[in-house]
């Protein structure tokens, strides 16, 4: 009976070590997976904010550069309206002296 509960108890203990040994090694394991997959993540992660940082910068300049083309396009539109005024303005001058000596000659 003495050697059954020697052998139960020797299997037992041995389970528990097995167990805690086990658990110790799958800990460390998993924790130096961790740290690889952390390690990963930071440099995909800097990475990334690396090219949004430049792709925010491209877009500012060319946001910058579309405004200057906007405010070209703006000031020419309005030269070309001043001018195509003008030329009215000329026209209806130059009309209304020939009405005036038609008139004046009646």
């Amino acid at each position: 009976m003495n050697i059954i509960i020697s052998i139960s108890l020797y299997i037992i203990v041995a389970i528990l070590l097995g167990f805690t040994f086990g658990w110790f090694i799958a800990k460390m394991i998993f924790k130096e997976k961790f740290e690889e997959q952390v390690e990963v993540l930071s440099t995909n992660y800097d990475a990334n904010k690396s090219s949004i940082d430049t792709q925010s910068k491209n877009q500012v300049n060319e946001i910058a550069l579309l405004k200057d083309e906007i405010r070209s396009l703006k000031e020419k539109h309005k030269q070309e309206v001043d001018a195509f005024l003008e030329e009215r303005i000329d026209i209806t001058m130059k009309y209304k002296k020939l009405l005036d000596k038609v008139s004046s000659l009646n």
